[in-house]
């Protein structure tokens, strides 16, 4: 750690008799000492070097301020403006500062149980100077300004076992350059801003089994949040490993992080890469807003980019340039319940592509609501035991390829309108033994029936009642009153694919949506 001097403190400081900060030490700098400084700040008051001493306070009363001054050259640096040892306890009031302009010079270095209190302004200039350097078990609640613009100079980097608060709508955590995190903290810490955090590089990089919750806007020029491992939470308990209520928007991942995290959004994620991007076991409740808006091209991102987990979605994960959820190489089997729109180029995409690593697991998908590919497929599973469901009123704009494994489409109900929002679109059972189960239409309900290049066509109802899809690769094909192998019901098909009438004026009056209605 580097001090300016223990064995000399400089308390007063005057400059021709102007006003000037007055800092006083009743008893002189030792452990468990008292620091007040006080008065106006035309002239600022010194550093405090108190490096080896433990248990120290620090207050910086309203109009006080310590360090350099802001309006002089910059100072030559070297050493923190505050350097103290354990225990140490600092509050700068509301209108008081503590300012540095040099280069290595943090405004605040501490070790460990260190606890900061600010309502006022805490700011660095120069290169490699934070504003909060501490080790284990910081304490650190800003209701004030914390600012740096420096090269590699993070506002808060504490180790392990922190809690920082940024409290209030008026509080303000922000660094300017590109390789400076607004906070930095390490494992089994918390973090929670309730204000404005705006990084050049990541808005808060957590270690492992850290909580972040954020209820205001975190803007960061790479990830907006980013976190190690996950903790131990169980799903319903309430406890989160990310908690967003607010605004995250970051110029590369919104959130990423690695395994078994718990993150629920019901705010809004905007990300030029993924909006999330994590690793096994998430589990992620959204009912606000998780999107994509970056460039597209070799290296187009997502809404959602993860390699297993659960998905709860009642809001909206989407991606302009690529898939609204991607699956990475797992061989853990994955759940999405979804209620609100899944988007992407393809919906909801699974690696199949060896060399990058395969995703071989299984993703049981249930769908109440919208799975929409803008490019073609609203999913395309690739390989493992996949399981789709068709909610009565849900919708999919595409059609689907379920790849290699033992699969199956469990269509609920008796929708009206195009699967797929197209003649064209296909449902692909993909290899192996594959199973399409109409539950509530009965072979008796279809109106026409063709079989042809492997593809069957199929009409139920007439009218506005209409239903039509196209299958492909279904080994076992079940109505809600009878069962077929695909090849008993080639033998019902007629040979060539009829263009229904209704189906037609169906397409002109929906402008070819996918459409869906509860009959009657």
């Amino acid at each position: 750690m580097k001090l300016l001097s223990t064995s000399a403190l400089a308390l007063v400081l005057t400059s021709g008799g102007a006003l000037a900060t007055t800092c006083s030490v009743p008893g002189g700098l030792a452990n468990n000492a008292t620091i007040t400084c006080s008065g106006p700040a035309p002239a600022y008051a010194p550093g405090i070097a108190g490096g080896s001493f433990d248990g120290v306070t620090v207050i910086l009363n309203s109009g006080a301020g310590v360090g350099d001054d802001p309006a002089a050259p910059a100072a030559a640096g070297g050493a923190p403006i505050i350097a103290l040892d354990d225990d140490a306890d600092i509050t700068i009031q509301s209108g008081a500062a503590l300012i540095s302009t040099g280069p290595d010079a943090p405004a605040i270095e501490a070790d460990k149980d260190l606890v900061v209190r600010n309502d006022g302004v805490i700011r660095t200039y120069g290169n490699d100077s934070r504003a909060v350097d501490a080790d284990n078990r910081a304490f650190v609640t800003n209701t004030g300004t914390i600012r740096t613009s420096g090269a590699e100079s993070d506002a808060i980097n504490v180790n392990d076992d922190a809690y920082v608060l940024n409290s209030g709508s008026l509080s303000l955590i922000e660094t300017a350059d590109a390789d400076s995190d607004g906070v930095q903290v390490g494992d089994d810490s918390t973090v929670i801003n309730e204000g404005r955090i705006a990084a050049g590089k990541d808005g808060i990089n957590a270690g492992d089994f850290a909580t972040v919750t954020n209820s205001g806007t975190i803007e960061a020029g790479s990830d907006g949040v980013q976190v190690g491992e996950g903790g131990t939470h169980t799903a319903g308990t309430g406890t989160w490993d990310v908690l967003n209520t607010g605004t995250i928007i970051a110029g590369k991942e919104g959130i990423t992080g690695g395994d078994t995290l718990r993150i629920r959004n019901t705010g809004s994620i905007t990300a030029i890469d993924d909006a999330i991007q994590v690793g096994e076991n998430l589990y992620l409740e959204n009912t606000g807003t998780i999107e994509n808006t970056g460039p597209g091209g070799a290296d187009a991102q997502d809404g959602l980019d993860l390699d297993s987990g659960t998905v709860m979605n009642w809001g909206t994960i989407r991606s302009t340039m690529d898939a609204g959820i991607d699956f990475d190489q797992s061989t853990v089997a994955s759940a999405i319940q979804n209620w609100g729109t899944i988007s992407g180029t393809t919906g909801i995409l699974v690696e199949k592509d060896v060399s990058e690593g395969a995703n071989t697991a299984s993703q049981v998908v249930v769908n109440h609501a919208l799975i929409e590919g803008t490019a073609g497929l609203a999913m395309d599973l690739g390989a493992g035991d996949d399981s789709y469901t068709h909610d009565l009123g849900a919708a999919l704009i595409g059609g689907a390829d379920f790849g290699a494994g033992s699969d199956e489409f469990w269509l609920m109900g008796t929708p009206t309108g195009l699967l797929g929002g197209s003649m064209l679109a296909l449902f692909d059972g993909g290899a192996d033994d594959d199973l399409f189960v109409f539950q509530d239409l009965a072979f008796g309900d279809l109106t026409a029936l063709s079989f042809e290049s492997d593809i069957f066509s199929l009409t139920f109802g007439t009218g506005v009642d209409e239903f039509f899809l196209r299958i492909t690769a279904w080994e076992n094909i079940f109505f809600a009153d009878r069962t077929f192998t695909a090849a008993e019901l080639a033998g019902e098909a007629t040979p060539a694919v009829p263009l229904p009438a209704g189906v037609v004026l169906m397409l002109g009056a929906l402008g070819g949506l996918g459409l869906m209605r509860r009959k009657g």
